[in-house]
């Protein structure tokens, strides 16, 4: 069978979806994608990389500008579903994210395949975000939001089926369409993802970093070192936990740059601003770039405290991944965040905005973590039960196929 996955990203939210169906020899799988995480290639799936470029010169009509970049990638994805079309290639299911146009013609060129449409998020206005605040002196904050909910009004509207990974994601969806969005996430792998099964030095020699093997470690990792995941709340709580727990090293790990929210001027980050507004001991913070995902997983394992802030937005894979590694966790008190948490017992929470508290409570969390170690074993079956790839993946499988389970 043949089966065709649309996406501004590769491999993203269909990474393990893809693998399996490729795993079938009598299967022929194929990603469409403009860009793609530089470390994972998917074996036995086919990907095409496709340029959508940008409008020259740029039109001076913001919503325009923004709306015609997703009707361009739409006709560009239409033009490589076409040439898989006379290649003899005919989906039965096609899984595509409605957010960027990638899948706008899709019914068009192959009206038999079953389709799914993958719908992250609505930028709904009763539960502003951070761009909300920003609009009155940068219009364009505005029509790229709109330009994106123009593109999900679509998938939602033409897609017989959609789907959304969490409970709070899908209530930002319309209410007139949440009948046909089923919540199902793209589930953790379980088998990966899990508690050390070596010493802790020897994963902190593995990985090369300059921190003693008896340091306590304090963890904290986003796509984008910025204020939609708390970056700047969690470095300036970093003094005063530095001050109080002199054997702790901080390891953050991401890309200095905004991948959710309102970009910087050109030429800042918010990791030199805050460098600069705060300075920390030196040999006590090491800061990394994205890493491939097995010293992603080594750095959950080695550490004590993991800290995982977020505003009311997309859920973050990586609170899933450290709670499947077993990671004793300090997370935001927000809504995502309160749809896995039972406070108290997987995890501790704390407000998003007060860097002070924040401070106090990894401190306190840190003094009791023998004490605390209940909750990293109840974090881990939460994902065990609700998020594993074993429990997840049935379930996408079947609903590609049309097979709703009750």
């Amino acid at each position: 069978m043949d089966y065709l996955f649309l996406h501004h990203n590769y491999p993203a939210q269909f990474r393990a979806l893809a693998i399996h169906l490729a795993k079938n020899p009598a299967n022929r799988v194929v990603f469409l994608a403009e860009g793609q995480r530089r470390d994972v290639r998917l074996p036995g799936v086919r990907l095409e990389l496709l340029r959508v470029p940008e409008s020259s010169p740029p039109s001076p009509y913001l919503l325009e500008r923004d709306a015609s970049q997703s009707l361009r990638r739409a006709e560009i994805f239409a033009s490589a579903m076409l040439r898989l079309r006379i290649e003899g290639f005919r989906p039965k299911a096609i899984y595509y994210h409605g957010a960027w146009g990638c899948g706008f013609f899709c019914a068009d060129i192959f009206p038999k395949a079953r389709r799914l449409n993958y719908c992250e998020w609505f930028f709904n206005k009763t539960h502003p975000d951070d761009l909300s605040e920003k609009v009155a002196e940068d219009p364009g904050a505005m029509t790229g939001k709109q330009a994106i909910n123009l593109m999900c009004l679509h998938a939602l509207a033409d897609c017989p089926q959609s789907v959304t990974p969490t409970n709070w994601q899908k209530a930002q969806q319309p209410g007139e369409f949440t009948g046909k969005i089923a919540v199902i996430h793209d589930g953790i792998d379980t088998d990966f993802f899990i508690p050390a099964q070596e010493a802790k030095g020897a994963i902190i020699q593995a990985l090369g970093l300059p921190i003693p093997p008896e340091a306590e470690i304090l963890t904290y990792i986003s796509r984008g070192l910025e204020p939609m995941r708390g970056f700047p709340q969690f470095f300036r709580s970093l003094p005063a936990i530095l001050e109080s727990r002199p054997n702790c090293q901080v390891i953050i790990m991401g890309d200095d740059t905004v991948v959710y929210g309102e970009k910087l001027p050109a030429g800042q980050s918010w990791l030199e601003i805050l460098r600069e507004e705060v300075p920390l001991p030196p040999g006590r913070a090491h800061i990394l770039p994205s890493q491939p995902y097995q010293v992603h997983r080594r750095l959950l394992q080695i550490s004590d405290l993991h800290v995982y802030l977020t505003k009311p937005f997309i859920l973050s894979w990586s609170i899933l991944e450290a709670m499947s590694c077993g990671c004793l966790l300090l997370a935001s008190d927000t809504e995502p965040v309160r749809e896995i948490a039972q406070a108290g017992r997987n995890m501790l929470t704390v407000p998003l905005d007060d860097p002070q508290t924040l401070a106090e409570q990894a401190c306190e969390a840190l003094a009791r973590k023998k004490e605390l170690a209940p909750l990293q074993e109840e974090a881990r079956r939460t994902i065990l039960e609700d998020y594993s790839l074993h429990k997840t993946l049935p379930v996408q499988l079947d609903l590609l196929h049309g097979i709703h389970r009750r």
